[in-house]
């Protein structure tokens, strides 16, 4: 049993705003593969645009092994810290850190709104806030790394304050990791929008050529809890007659474990699934919860003319299965999703929140010692038959 080291050291205030560190502690991994330990470092003030939070919580995934095994090469400094989304307090805030808006200033609060997905409010819902963030607020943040210590900074512009009455550590898996999906939906929506109709006429013949009739559908391509959570975001937010299916990486689980109909569930390996998509029109975007590893090339041979796939997570090993004729001769596109905004995080809790979804995210709480967040990474890593969001748990009163 790893012995915890001692408390950071606050500075006192004197504004009764929360008090900073001069130090704190934090996990790393020392170099490319090693496991996490604990270290100390120094506290850094947030710059323009920027917010502290004393963490709560940190929501692990399988993107942090970007950190574990430095595969941003131009990026891959050591010690490195993991951990893309947490929950806690704000204790300091840098200049112009406005919800939504990235450095402060009518300018950049304009120009962060007018990108894809975020300048587009729904019918009924209240828009995006602005509002200036405020010390002892608590909120969750998305970053590229860092959060797993006891302070983290973030962008204002990826921050969004808690919603009353509902669990945390629920909201910072729905806010973050359902953000995401509902930006790859959007992002597509948008973009087909703009084709121009000579475009739109190409994509539709070549389609019903190859015998994918109809509009195609949306896959969901994973299995577990976030696989769950995807699917049902965007059964709540699309249309009724959009045909949403998931298709499972796993030979464990039924329709019944994931509360869906079983005409919108298939999995990966099963006799005849190509052929019962391409009944479906076709795959028109796969939105993979799980690395697509196993079933790359099925969901491959069954996409649309144009079709899209955004992974959302990847395996340790950071390949993915992508035969280039595919790509090209269907016109096809692979990328990754969109920096996360204040706006979708918004939004998807305002959607899980009316439509109940919080029934399909459940937590595996760790400790913040060595031993814990040792045991969070390795069960992250391994988890992906698992219905549980691993998070590291740094303040019980934060929960």
């Amino acid at each position: 049993m790893t012995t915890p080291m001692a408390p950071s050291f606050l500075r006192k205030t004197s504004d009764g705003s929360p008090a900073t560190p001069e130090r704190f502690r934090c996990a790393v991994f020392k170099s490319q593969g090693d496991p996490l330990e604990l270290t100390t470092v120094d506290y850094r003030k947030p710059g323009k645009g920027q917010l502290v939070i004393k963490v709560h919580g940190t929501a692990l995934s399988n993107n942090d092994a970007i950190s574990e095994h430095g595969l941003l090469n131009m990026y891959a400094t050591f010690p490195r810290t993991p951990g893309m989304y947490a929950v806690g307090e704000i204790v300091q805030l840098g200049p112009g850190a406005v919800e939504g808006g990235s450095t402060g200033g009518v300018l950049s609060a304009l120009l962060s709104r007018l990108t894809i997905g975020k300048t587009k409010e729904k019918e009924g819902e209240e828009p995006a806030v602005h509002h200036r963030f405020k010390t002892g607020e608590k909120v969750i943040i998305s970053a590229t790394h860092q959060c797993l210590g006891e302070y983290c900074t973030g962008r204002a512009e990826s921050t969004c304050p808690l919603m009353e009455n509902w669990p945390v550590f629920e909201q910072l898996v729905v806010a973050t990791f359902g953000g995401k999906v509902l930006d790859a939906y959007e992002r597509h929506a948008e973009e087909w929008d703009r084709k121009s109709s000579d475009e739109r006429r190409v994509l539709d013949d070549n389609n019903d050529r190859i015998g994918f009739a109809g509009d195609g559908c949306i896959v969901i391509l994973g299995q577990g809890g976030y696989a769950s959570l995807a699917y049902h975001l965007l059964r709540a937010e699309t249309r009724r007659d959009e045909r949403i299916v998931l298709v499972s990486t796993s030979k464990k689980h039924r329709p019944d474990d994931f509360g869906m109909p079983s005409e919108d569930y298939l999995s990966v390996g099963q006799e005849g699934l190509v052929d019962a998509l391409r009944k479906m029109g076709g795959i028109k975007l796969a939105i993979t919860t799980d690395q697509p590893y196993e079933g790359a090339v099925e969901m491959l041979d069954a996409m649309r003319y144009g079709g899209e796939m955004v992974p959302l997570t990847l395996h340790e090993d950071g390949k993915i299965q992508r035969p280039v004729a595919h790509l090209i001769a269907r016109s096809l596109v692979v990328r990754g999703p969109v920096d996360l905004h204040s706006s979708s995080m918004h939004r998807a809790l305002r959607i899980c929140e009316k439509h109940g979804l919080d029934r399909h995210v459940s937590i595996h709480k760790f400790e913040f010692t060595e031993e814990g967040v040792r045991q969070a990474w390795d069960a992250t890593k391994n988890q992906r038959d698992d219905f549980s969001a691993n998070v590291v748990v740094f303040d019980t009163q934060g929960e």
